[in-house]
């Protein structure tokens, strides 16, 4: 799993602050690390940096659209998908936190397979993580 920026970082149709939290993190931890944010119309929250279309963002040096929102559940919303499918069009990897993995879904899957991009689901840890064994590690 490599994420690689800068990111845009989409909170959609998210209805308030709460709902731009992970996004919010990030413009706040790693603000040198964002071009910007990717609402929808209709979205209630605003992270306060510049707003961006998938085009613009990409013109801008954005490689990863990182999802920075959350719905009830973790899931994905079928408004969403437009959205996601351009950014893997356009050349960007995507990253999410949610619940429900970006992989379960065949067209993101087929879309990021056609244009060598990756679909990152954060929560889904790469198989050669080492696991503990009770041992301490060098150098602790």
């Amino acid at each position: 799993m490599n994420l690689v920026g800068p990111y845009l970082i989409f909170i959609g149709d998210a209805k308030d602050a709460l709902a731009a939290k992970t996004g919010q993190g990030i413009v706040d931890w790693r603000p040198e690390r964002v071009i910007g944010q990717l609402r929808h119309s209709n979205c209630q929250a605003d992270l306060g940096i510049a707003d961006h279309t998938v085009a613009s963002a990409v013109a801008a040096g954005a490689k990863t659209l990182v999802i920075g929102c959350v719905n009830p559940g973790g899931t994905f919303p079928s408004s969403w998908m437009t959205t996601l499918e351009a950014a893997l069009a356009a050349g960007l990897d995507i990253a999410s936190g949610l619940h429900t993995k970006l992989t379960d879904f065949e067209i993101l899957v087929s879309a990021a397979e056609a244009g060598g991009r990756q679909l990152i689901d954060v929560r889904v840890p790469p198989a050669e993580l080492p696991v503990g064994n009770g041992r301490n590690r060098t150098g602790k």
